[in-house]
């Protein structure tokens, strides 16, 4: 065996082996779509100074990606300014009322 190249047996064995297939693609994901029946809307001040915030609680399928997108057409849709907390999207002032058609 040649010290130099300790996988030359092994590529002059790989040479001789007839082609294979290649793998199939994987075919692309589909993005789930979620209603707005799969988000509960909360509306909370307690704990912040006495200003109100409403907090969206998305489904756990939700990917983060998916979450900070959603929160930012909320946020500009609103006119309003939020941030995202885990699967959680916090949006300042009480939104309840504009949500469910935002939702949809």
């Amino acid at each position: 065996m040649n010290d130099a190249n300790p996988f030359a047996a092994l590529e002059s064995l790989r040479d001789s082996l007839p082609a294979g297939e290649d793998a199939p693609a994987a075919a692309p994901e589909k993005a789930r779509e979620f209603r707005a029946a799969d988000f509960k809307i909360f509306y909370e001040r307690k704990g912040r100074g006495g200003k109100e915030v409403t907090i969206i609680e998305c489904p756990a399928a939700m990917t983060d990606e998916q979450v900070a997108a959603l929160a930012k057409r909320l946020r500009n849709a609103l006119g309003t300014g939020g941030s995202v907390r885990g699967c959680e999207i916090l949006l300042q002032g009480d939104r309840r009322a504009a949500l469910p058609a935002l939702l949809k």
